[in-house]
């Protein structure tokens, strides 16, 4: 059986400058159907591969920060915040409906958690069944791997998308976080589709905001421009596992969230010994050990010896 494609991106901003607020909307919220030439089918079969969620998220980021490297633009956070309130919910919605679709409170959604720039790739991508994108034929999704690779490649080409807007979202320099989700459906036909939501999130500073504000023009406008060229070399099958168990373990780490900062400790506990150095607000640092105190206070080792009260931070774990 040779089944098509879906894809659907969306991008949104508001910028907050000298007091006012503007907005910025659109970035390819059509979604295209490409016509394709009538094809003959076979009989589905039975379902051989389920995806693990947890998986595809992790390889799916791997090769979305590897295209964004090869661009030298920073990496992406996943952010869980973004993908239990509100990536999970959008995919489980979409897997349910016979076109994609996206939910037009998601820019505030995000805006509540603290993004003020959010965009959207959604896409569906049939499982253990011949893709067809564009009058080509693709070989069919049977492991996580494939998955990853196929999604990042439909987001990228964007075939039948005027604006390029999941190419454009990937890419954009502006965000820093990611919400990863996926939702498995079983079709009329009996085949399955893999349904995918990105969520973006990010802010920008003032003094960057018209730099900004020209990049989410652009993503509005059909095609492509040479100001911000753009170069794709995919993994290999092999070098997106090894790179993504090479991930796989997350960093632990602490974000400082009191506005005088936090003092750096040798040592914790009743035997702490003030370094007499403070660790500013917002300032992000690895976590190197847990420990509780004689009264039940947690600290955090963020150097050799160098501890912080956990009271003052946030974490990731």
């Amino acid at each position: 059986m040779m089944k098509q494609i879906q894809k659907h991106p969306k991008i949104t901003a508001t910028f907050t400058v000298v007091g006012a607020i503007s907005a910025l909307a659109g970035g390819g919220n059509v979604w295209v159907t490409p016509p394709f030439a009538a094809q003959p089918v076979v009989a589905a079969t039975v379902k051989q591969y389920t995806p693990n969620a947890a998986n595809v998220n992790r390889l799916i980021l791997t090769e979305i920060n590897r295209l964004r490297a090869q661009n030298h633009l920073s990496a992406l956070r996943l952010n869980n915040t973004i993908t239990t309130g509100w990536s999970n919910s959008i995919v489980a919605k979409n897997a349910r409906l016979p076109e994609l679709q996206h939910d037009p409170n998601q820019p505030a959604a995000l805006n509540r958690m603290g993004f003020l720039l959010t965009g959207e790739n959604l896409a569906a991508t049939p499982l253990d069944v011949t893709i067809i994108e564009g009058g080509r034929h693709k070989p069919a999704v049977t492991n996580d791997v494939d998955l990853a690779l196929e999604t990042v490649a439909q987001y990228y080409d964007d075939y039948g998308v005027p604006d390029y807007g999941h190419r454009k979202n990937l890419l954009n320099p502006y965000f820093t976080d990611v919400g990863i989700a996926f939702a498995l459906a079983k079709q009329a036909d009996g085949t399955y589709m893999a349904y995918n939501a990105l969520d973006f999130g990010g802010n920008v500073s003032q003094s960057r905001y018209n730099t900004a504000a020209a990049y989410f023009n652009y993503s509005q406008q059909n095609g492509l421009s040479s100001r911000y060229p753009s170069v794709y070399q995919p993994s290999s099958p092999s070098t997106l596992a090894a790179a993504a168990i090479k991930t796989s373990t997350p960093k632990r780490i602490a974000t400082v969230h009191y506005r005088g900062g936090v003092g750096l400790f040798t040592g914790y506990g009743p035997t702490a010994r003030f370094t007499r150095r403070m660790l500013p607000n917002g300032s992000r640092w690895l976590v190197d050990r847990v420990a509780k105190d004689n009264v039940g206070r947690t600290w955090y080792e963020v150097g050799r010896n160098q501890w912080i009260d956990a009271k003052y931070v946030t974490s990731n774990f």
